[in-house]
């Protein structure tokens, strides 16, 4: 039987990107969120799934602006997993597990 668990959904503040770079700042938001929520859900159950919506890394600034869909994905677009995605992830964790014991 799978042991029960709490999952949790975040808003984060979403800051729409140009270059590649800027990712960092949305990480470095959603990682906060995610030791909140973590420490704020984990009174009873252990959070072992978390939720963040479409476009909170990087925006939807290739629609708003109405740039070309090929070179922002070139230039901004990140991989998942990947280099970028992989610090933020293995930071995520490391929150989360110090969080919730």
């Amino acid at each position: 039987m799978i042991e029960p668990y709490q999952a949790i959904g975040l808003v984060p503040t979403m800051r729409g990107i140009r270059h590649r770079y800027e990712i960092g700042v949305n990480i470095e938001h959603i990682r906060h969120l995610i030791k909140a929520a973590s420490w704020l859900s984990s009174l009873d159950l252990p959070v072992r799934l978390i939720a963040i919506p479409e476009g909170a890394l990087q925006g939807f600034n290739d629609e708003v602006l109405d740039l070309d869909h090929e070179t922002f994905a070139r230039e901004c677009a990140i991989d998942v997993p990947g280099p970028r995605s992989s610090c933020g992830t293995t930071r995520w964790c490391r929150c989360c597990r110090s969080s919730t014991r």
